[in-house]
């Protein structure tokens, strides 16, 4: 393993695909060399697939996507379809077999669709290189995608994961950016405990003055969340029921983000910047581990 103090060092695409800030230097990399599209399509797809972590009980994880392809019979539909220039043209099937009451179907076909159009259409001003069988495939399993969930796009990744590893990460193991995320990274570690993960509350309260008649459901619903992540009262309140079910790092990272977006005009944001490496985005951190360890638990 290589390690620099307490920071695992990644040296492979996978590595650094998952890790939010070691998949930032790498994008900018790309875009240094001008070839971004691969690298932005793998992390769009990895969001994609983010969508399923909330629900991992009605797709079948131990069914890889070439199984699913012997199940349903892939190497005898047609190789005959037409492949749309937009996504908003694509079959896609499942309306009635949606499997999840949890995810929504139109938001994962609405993903599709941006998928398709600013990556895949011909007409695409980011298109990657991807076979046209590969593409007939993709089509097909289209139409299911209620049995092949955040796998239907699996195959198409081949390519541009090759070129990645092939081509894009030996010349980033050497680069200049590569080198400066390594040294920035091992100043951050070791990570802060729980223990010392503090934050600056909201000093102000606009519901706090409310007179009595005003104090209803209605008026509480139009308020936004950014209302909520500045407000003391409602903010205190909210983060004590997030924390009594053990979920507050989500709430506590958006704080995080408002305070910083507050600082940043008067030149002041350094200290919490790195307060939001530490705490929020780092493998390993407190709320990351605990963010992704209540997404994969279910």
């Amino acid at each position: 393993i290589n390690m620099t103090d307490n920071y695992k060092v990644p040296t492979t695409i996978d590595e650094m695909i998952n890790k939010p800030i070691e998949s930032g230097y790498l994008l900018a990399f790309c875009e240094s060399q001008y070839s971004s599209e691969n690298m932005r399509y793998v992390i769009e797809i990895d969001r994609y697939i983010d969508y399923f972590l909330v629900d991992n009980t009605n797709w079948d994880k131990e069914i890889s996507y070439r199984q699913i392809d012997k199940n349903i019979g892939l190497d005898k539909l047609s190789d005959a379809v037409v492949i749309p220039r937009k996504g908003e043209d694509l079959i896609i099937g499942g309306e009635q077999e949606w499997p999840s009451g949890i995810i929504s179907r139109q938001s994962v076909v609405d993903h599709i669709i941006k998928i398709w159009n600013y990556f895949i259409s011909s007409d695409a001003t980011t298109q990657i290189c991807i076979p046209s069988k590969v593409l007939v495939n993709t089509i097909n399993r289209l139409r299911y995608l209620h049995i092949y969930g955040k796998d239907v796009f699996n195959e198409t990744l081949i390519d541009p994961m090759k070129t990645l590893n092939s081509d894009v990460l030996p010349r980033f193991l050497h680069s200049e950016i590569y080198s400066e995320m390594v040294q920035r990274m091992s100043k951050l570690y070791p990570l802060p405990t729980a223990h010392e993960f503090n934050i600056e509350l909201p000093k102000n309260s606009i519901v706090i003055d409310w007179p009595e008649e005003k104090l209803t459901v209605e008026n509480f619903r139009k308020l936004t969340w950014y209302d909520l992540l500045q407000d003391r009262y409602l903010f205190n309140h909210f983060l004590k029921y997030t924390q009594s079910i053990v979920s507050s790092e989500n709430l506590l990272c958006a704080r995080y983000i408002v305070i910083y977006m507050s600082l940043w005009e008067d030149n002041k944001y350094v200290d919490i910047s790195s307060n939001l490496l530490e705490y929020v985005m780092c493998n390993g951190s407190y709320s990351n581990d605990t963010i992704v360890n209540t997404l994969t638990s279910g």
